[in-house]
Parts: C-alpha cells; structure tokens; sequence
C-alpha cells in the first residue's frame, strides 16, 4: 500500500501510471487542501489523515499499519462514511473516519487483483462521482 501524503507522494507513481488516476490524485489533494483554507486551517496529513493507494499483494484484510485491524476484516469491514465510484479512472474513492477530525482516504483500482469481498462491498456502497475537471492544480508540480 501506498501512502500518500502530498504531491510529490503523487508523482513517484506518474512513471508507468495511468495519467486519468494521477489527476484525479491530484484533483483531491487539492480539494482537501482548499476545504482546510476555506475553513481558515491548513491541512497536515499527520494530524487529519492521508490517502492510500491499494495495490496488488496488499492484504486488505488486515491494515494494522493504518488501523483497520483483521478482526473487523480490514478495509473490507471498516466503516465507510462514503464511497465514491470514479468511472473515469476506475476506482473507488472509500473514506473511513478514525474519531475526531482523522480520517484516511483510500483509493482502489477496479483491477483483475482486488479481493472480491472487497469489490462487492465497494460495489454495494458506492455512489457515482462525477469526474472533477483538472480546473484547480494548485501545488502541482511536475
């Protein structure tokens, strides 16, 4: 699993990457940045959370590392506070909140790999995105 916590997480994975993804990684980074401004904040991934990219091999039944324990089946079982479907870049788009103002935003691609008990649930729970136009690219830098 990937974690990333700012634009330059973002571009270690432009190099063989799907150009659609990386935008929309870019596009939500910087809708989360500018929701903080807006509410005269700044967002810091360390005191509110970041994303994380699934990647194959990832077991997403047990994510200790980012606190969805096995006996609540990972990402599978964790409550969601909503799922995005991305038709666009073919992923979904899952936010799970840890308490208070933290929360990980997690991004997975609709691949051959993905544990079917995840896609399902994904499947179940995800409500259609419309795909953000690359309008706002503030902090962008590649």
């Amino acid at each position: 699993m990937r974690h990333i916590k700012t634009y330059q997480d973002i571009r270690t994975i432009i190099d063989g990457g799907d150009r659609r993804f990386v935008e929309l990684l870019c596009d939500r980074m910087s809708a989360v940045q500018s929701a903080f401004r807006q509410a005269g904040a700044t967002w810091n991934s360390d005191e509110f959370g970041y994303f994380c990219l699934v990647e194959e091999g990832d077991d997403v039944r047990d994510m200790r590392d980012v606190g969805l324990n096995p006996e609540d089946l990972g990402l599978i079982g964790a409550i969601k506070e909503v799922v995005l479907w991305h038709p666009g870049s073919r992923c979904w788009e899952a936010v799970v909140l840890y308490g208070g103002d933290y929360g990980m935003t997690f991004f997975i691609p609709d691949a051959p790999w993905l544990e079917p008990d995840l896609r399902a649930a994904l499947v179940v729970e995800a409500v259609p995105h419309e795909e953000a136009s690359p309008s706002s690219k503030e902090g962008m830098r590649f």
